[in-house]
């Protein structure tokens, strides 16, 4: 592909994934490249990077854009509201990035947009106006804090509440790239002979600083094409997801409900927590989810767990252990915040309402999940969020509607569980990239009383 080529691609695939009910990066990504063999892996690799640095930068570049531009519209509206984007937004951003991220001159931008067959049209007069303005001028320190932290300006109250007023900080630590940490499977392994296996293919990893079964690799790595992952020593998994599914303390021969499973990544946690011993049951509403387990359960070799789909608390399958749990992980849908350095494109879709509607599913599913644990057992709600609504505020709701569970410090069951320092805590656990180097993860434990 031509530099043309390369940057016509990139607006085309802004077109698909900006609008609110697009498509994921991800998904967009891999669609437009399958249906384009011919593009070679370096092509791939530029495009992509230059589209996902666009969708981590988008408040900077978009404040740039109507500094140049004097169209305020282009921002937010004094509601925090933003408009769909327009047929042209894909391309003002592309320029703007190419100018402010990547550095190039007003010529170079032009060469690229040099009307070629396969490149976009020709730059207009006001678009080498705008470059000219884009090249010369930085974003101010006194820009708004949602410009600086490249989120929805709607989203700073709610960011805030979770975040604190370090929360520029917090969120331009969601900018750069995730790491890839992997999980050991303690059923098959241990870190040390995983290590060694990823380093006989190339792979080089380090420890993960909190979590005691995982490893965090060098740079990127093709690891599903090595031998530690396809004989199932590993497993790709965030350190903040390891952690959680660590401090719900499962132990060998125990009854442990899934509830929220999906694609059962914490479900083989659990498995290898417990050794194998006991029973895990996986639930999910989506069985498209739960059939992507039972591939990774084999290469695994867990044998403890048995998925199966229900259509909520009602369901016999989950009415069958009513007060029979010993742990009860509630890993709740969620806005996915925490994630937002993997999928950066969600920092522009989640909205005020979309936040409330996961408010109230949140609540309704720990109101279906609550009776299946025993007296004596335990809850753990986990969302891999950093808004406060969908936390702490939701384990302080719990504890108002449900006077027969009591809330557990986390910090104590790190203690049983973990062999690092605990982090500080207030009796639940936010982890943060900026804080911990992990995903965004909430941790709340609460235990059901004997009486």
């Amino acid at each position: 592909m031509t530099p043309g080529a390369r940057v016509q691609s990139a607006i085309g695939l802004l077109g698909e994934i900006l609008p609110s009910d697009g498509p994921t990066a991800d998904a967009a990504v891999r669609g437009w490249f399958r249906a384009r063999r011919y593009a070679g892996s370096k092509d791939r690799a530029a495009v992509t990077g230059l589209v996902y640095q666009i969708l981590r930068q988008r408040g900077e570049l978009k404040f740039s854009l109507a500094d140049a531009s004097g169209v305020a519209s282009l921002v937010a509206d004094a509601s925090g509201v933003q408009a769909a984007p327009s047929s042209s937004a894909s391309r003002d951003l592309v320029i703007a990035a190419l100018v402010r991220i990547e550095g190039l001159s007003a010529d170079d931008v032009a060469a690229r947009f040099d009307g070629s067959q396969y490149g976009p049209t020709v730059l207009t007069d006001d678009e080498q106006a705008m470059i000219a303005h884009l090249g010369t001028a930085d974003t101010p320190d006194s820009a708004p804090d949602w410009v600086r932290g490249n989120y929805r300006q709607g989203l700073d109250a709610s960011l805030r509440a979770g975040l604190g007023d370090n929360v520029v900080a917090e969120m331009a630590a969601m900018i750069p790239r995730a790491s890839t940490d992997l999980r050991v499977n303690t059923l098959k392994s241990d870190r040390g002979a995983a290590q060694a296996s990823l380093d006989a293919d190339g792979i080089q990893s380090d420890l993960t600083p909190l979590s005691p079964i995982g490893l965090r690799v060098k740079g990127r790595a093709r690891i599903a094409e090595s031998v530690a992952f396809r004989s199932g020593l590993i497993e790709i998994q965030d350190e903040g997801a390891q952690i959680a599914a660590l401090l719900v303390d499962a132990k060998p021969g125990q009854t442990v409900v899934d509830y929220c499973a999906g694609a059962g990544g914490k479900s083989l946690g659990l498995a290898a927590a417990m050794e194998n011993s006991g029973i895990i049951h996986a639930f999910d509403v989506n069985p498209g989810r739960l059939g992507k387990s039972k591939a990774r359960f084999s290469r695994s070799d867990v044998k403890c767990v048995i998925a199966q789909k229900i259509s909520g608390g009602d369901d016999p399958a989950a009415q069958a252990l009513k007060g029979l749990a010993d742990r009860v992980l509630v890993d709740a849908p969620c806005t996915g915040s925490g994630t937002w350095r993997r999928a950066p494109e969600g920092k522009w879709r989640v909205t005020e309402k979309t936040l409330l509607e996961q408010v109230v599913g949140q609540r309704s599913i720990l109101d279906d999940a609550a009776p299946l644990v025993r007296p004596g057992g335990r809850l753990v709600y986990v969302t891999c969020s950093i808004f406060a609504d969908e936390n702490q505020a939701q384990a302080d709701w719990f504890l108002e509607n449900h006077e027969n569970f009591q809330a557990i410090d986390v910090g104590k069951i790190w203690g049983d569980v973990m062999t690092t320092p605990a982090p500080a805590t207030n009796g639940y656990l936010q982890l943060t990239p900026l804080g911990h180097g992990t995903d965004g993860f909430f941790v709340a434990v609460f235990e059901r009383n004997t009486e």
